[in-house]
């Protein structure tokens, strides 16, 4: 009997500890968080511990973003893992959005130059190729380059590679011809 006090019968809300840890969770999201939440929680008291859920149901929830499916009965701690395990993927989502903004901030910064010489950079061209191809010296490239890496923030050129690519910037590597500087 001690196992049933511990689940959630599928006509019953959550019992007492099961809401005072969800009121502690829900307390320190924003109001987009807490709507997300509330989606997955309905997802997981209406659909799964009803007994409504199926195969079909679970694809959708997961194509929604739902981080787990949990099965009838659920446990209290089950629920709270799954919520502990959501919370924590939406703040990574939240933190990585964020880390884009700024690298996409730090990008609009750039000369419209800066911009050329750090694809023509990070896809893999010397300064000199760079320099050819914009029909520039070698030494503008370097100034240009030097200004784009101090804007961006990067400490190394992988460092400035990887920005660009997070930023879709430099994918494939240009050969000289290629590369149009309008």
């Amino acid at each position: 009997m001690g196992s049933r006090s511990a689940t959630l019968p599928p006509a019953k809300l959550p019992d007492k500890a099961v809401r005072q840890q969800l009121s502690r969770i829900l307390a320190s999201k924003t109001f987009l968080q807490v709507e997300r939440l509330k989606r997955f929680i309905s997802f997981i008291v209406g659909e799964t511990v009803s007994g409504r859920g199926g195969i079909p149901s679970s694809v959708r929830a997961m194509k929604e973003g739902a981080v787990d499916f949990l099965e009838k009965p659920v446990r209290a701690q089950e629920l709270l893992d799954a919520l502990d395990r959501a919370v924590a993927r939406s703040r990574e989502r939240i933190l990585e959005r964020q880390r884009l903004a700024e690298l996409r901030r730090r990008y609009s910064r750039l000369t419209a130059r800066e911009r050329q010489v750090l694809a023509l950079v990070v896809s893999g061209l010397l300064n000199k190729q760079v320099a050819s191809e914009l029909g520039v010296s070698e030494k503008t490239v370097k100034v240009h380059r030097s200004r784009a890496v101090e804007k961006m923030g990067a400490r190394s050129l992988p460092d400035l590679v990887r920005m660009a690519g997070r930023l879709g910037i430099g994918g494939e590597p240009v050969t000289l011809g290629e590369a149009n500087p309008s």
